[in-house]
């Protein structure tokens, strides 16, 4: 024996991601239970956006990661504390960056979806026979405006 303090190892990180997975659920169920559903970017700017995306990605994918970095803290044994501070913090900027692309696209498919329809045809112009028709009997499918109707 040394006779100096026995090292006590603490296995708090488990636990702490999964209290900080839980803090993110309450926040989210609490802040935004109430709001009907809504499409895209929720009205939301680019700022607030990338906050709840981050927020949820923290609340469904860090528990995941958990056992990656309790790997990690194993393997460091200098720094500890300041390194797995930017483990944690590049893993949210990493998911925050994956929140731009989700933007821009919602933000697209939401402006196509207000755009006014086409005017005119939907279709090509129909026509009541083929120019390739090698037959001498008329045919008795008339093509008109997208219908095809039959004639009796």
């Amino acid at each position: 024996m040394t006779g100096g303090p026995a090292a006590v190892r603490i296995r708090a990180a488990p636990v702490g991601l999964l209290l900080v997975a839980a803090a993110a659920w309450v926040w989210m169920v609490t802040r935004w239970g109430g709001m009907p559903a809504m499409p895209g970017t929720m009205g939301l700017g680019l700022g607030a956006f990338l906050a709840v995306w981050t927020l949820m990605m923290t609340a469904m994918m860090l528990p995941a990661t958990a056992p990656v970095a309790a790997l990690y803290a194993r393997t460091i044994t200098v720094h500890r504390a300041p390194r797995m501070a930017v483990f944690t913090v590049a893993y949210l900027l990493v998911w925050a960056a994956a929140g731009l692309p989700a933007y821009a696209l919602a933000v697209g498919l939401g402006r196509a979806a207000r755009l006014p329809p086409r005017r005119g045809r939907r279709w090509p112009r129909p026509c009541s026979r083929s120019a390739a028709s090698t037959s001498s009997r008329p045919s008795k499918t008339v093509v008109w405006r997208g219908a095809v109707r039959r004639s009796a």
